[in-house]
Parts: structure tokens; sequence; C-alpha cells
């Protein structure tokens, strides 16, 4: 089993979104000094795995194993108005997913997606 250090962050393509982590490893910068994610490096969260999110400070945020609920039709959308009910502040005008984690608030699932917090990820059965 492999443990991967990362950024926690929702890939995007034209199918939808998925929950991911970007290792830390294959994360480096350009000559402007941005930062260039390998796309070797992306992994998109599976079942079975075992994910740590961790707070800014360090603490953690939540940790357990995935269980997604994957979409009937694919996707479905989180609304920025409804992302904030719940305390977590998070920018967006609209966004397609293609699961949830179940168990756990979709909000407080996507905050530190989208607030790009750090995480360890276990990967079982690679």
């Amino acid at each position: 089993m492999a443990t991967i250090k990362g950024t926690l962050f929702l890939y995007s393509d034209m199918g939808g979104g998925y929950w991911a982590i970007q290792d830390e490893r294959l994360i480096s910068k350009r000559g402007d000094g941005s930062p260039y994610w390998d796309y070797d490096g992306l992994h998109p969260l599976r079942n079975g795995d075992h994910l740590k999110i961790l707070n800014p400070d360090g603490t953690i945020y939540w940790e357990g194993d995935i269980k997604l609920k994957e979409y009937p039709e694919g996707m479905e959308s989180i609304e920025a108005s409804k992302a904030g009910e719940n305390g977590y502040d998070i920018s967006f005008s609209s966004l397609w997913i293609q699961s949830d984690q179940m168990g756990i608030d979709r909000t407080k699932w996507a905050y530190p997606f989208m607030k790009q917090y750090q995480g360890e990820l276990t990967q079982h059965g690679k």
C-alpha cells in the first residue's frame, strides 16, 4: 500500500468533478514561481482508500475510509448558496461532482478540497 501526501482538490474534466489529491512530490515551480502540477501526481479518490485530511494547523479535519456515493446520472450540482449554510465559506457559482462521501455533510466534505487542504491518501488494492 502506498501513502501519498499532497494537496486535496476537485479535479474537473468534461465529465464533472472528482475528489482527488495531488502528490506533493509532483508539484514543482515554473520559471515565474507559479506551481506546476504534473498530471502523473493526480490521484482521484477510490472506494476502499483511506484518507486523512489535515487542517492548516496540522490537526485532523477528517479521517476515514473512502465510501463514495456515485450519482446515477453521472453528475450532481453543488450550488454556492447551499455551501455556506453550514458555516463553510466556499466561493464558487456551482460545481458538478461525480460522487459524495457517504456519512458526511456535502459542504463539510467539499470544504477542504475547495480550500486545498493537505492530506494523506493510503491506496488499497494498488
